[in-house]
């Protein structure tokens, strides 16, 4: 393997999605262990912010002192967005390992 496909798929993996180096290694299985779990988390991260989307709008709606709704939009935000780190950290952590693993699976190649 060149050294130019290597650093291609480490740079796909750092900035487009874990799993993207592999994909573009030609290595879908692999890839899709990456991918899969990234895909399920967004579509809830997705379905997470509807329901905060409906919430202020309802909240927007009512007859309340504008601070209070402030207070409260702040506060239904700050305790759904933790979940959100939480999975922003382990994407992080995903995506290193999924170049060790490229890394060590390239070295395995060049011994062989």
């Amino acid at each position: 393997m060149k050294i130019k496909q290597l650093v291609m798929a480490l740079v796909l993996n750092v900035f487009a999605l874990p799993g993207a180096g592999h994909w573009y290694l030609k290595r879908r299985r692999r890839a899709l262990i990456f991918i899969l779990p990234l895909g399920t988390g967004v579509s809830f991260l997705f379905y997470d912010l509807f329901q905060l989307l409906k919430r202020v709008t309802a909240q927007m709606a009512s007859p309340q002192d504008p601070i209070t709704q402030a207070l409260t939009l702040t506060q239904d935000v700050l305790l759904n967005l933790e979940p959100y780190l939480m999975g922003l950290c382990l994407l992080f952590v995903l995506s290193m390992l999924d170049i060790i693993w490229i890394f060590i699976s390239q070295l395995k190649e060049k011994k062989s």
